[in-house]
């Protein structure tokens, strides 16, 4: 049973209700998943569709902890940017969530979903809305269908996004 976020804070019966009926849905979509596809559908087509419905509905709507989940990293553009940053998963979502939740042999338990998010599945830098959109294009115009570990680097380089330390939290 979790009861606290790494960093010591405890969650809110909120969070843990979130939490749990996450780790049901992708006790199910693992079972869909790794099981037979409808007749009539093809197999690579249905393990995306479910990953898909896991990935934005389920996966990456549980509870945010900056401290936590925030690399404390943002892109020099954001930073001079007058606009709010946005949050940029610096592990392309649908691809993290295959190679670490469903291209397994056996599910991950709950204890190991809940660490799993918070050490690389929830965690974030902040960059601009337009940089967040180049990094996703990248994955796509490469043509990267597996996660390799590392690959944000690549991606962030290649658009020219520059992380830098977020001075809000130099003081820490």
């Amino acid at each position: 049973m979790i009861g606290q976020w790494p960093d010591g804070a405890g969650l809110t019966e909120n969070q843990i209700q979130n939490f749990k009926s996450a780790f049901k849905m992708y006790e199910i979509l693992y079972k869909a998943y790794n099981g037979s596809p409808p007749e009539g559908i093809k197999r690579e087509y249905w393990k995306n569709k479910v990953i898909q419905a896991f990935n934005a509905q389920v996966y990456f709507n549980l509870p945010k902890r900056s401290q936590v989940l925030y690399s404390k990293k943002i892109s020099i553009s954001a930073l001079k940017s007058e606009v709010h940053p946005t949050d940029e998963h610096y592990n392309p979502r649908r691809l993290w969530v295959k190679f670490r939740l469903f291209d397994i042999s056996e599910k991950v338990t709950f204890s190991e979903f809940f660490k799993l998010y918070c050490r690389e599945g929830g965690r974030f830098h902040k960059t601009t809305k337009k940089e967040n959109s180049e990094l996703e294009n990248w994955y796509s115009e490469n043509e990267i269908g597996e996660y390799q570990i590392g690959m944000w680097e690549r991606a962030y380089s290649a658009k020219g996004v520059i992380l830098v330390d977020d001075p809000k939290y130099s003081q820490e």
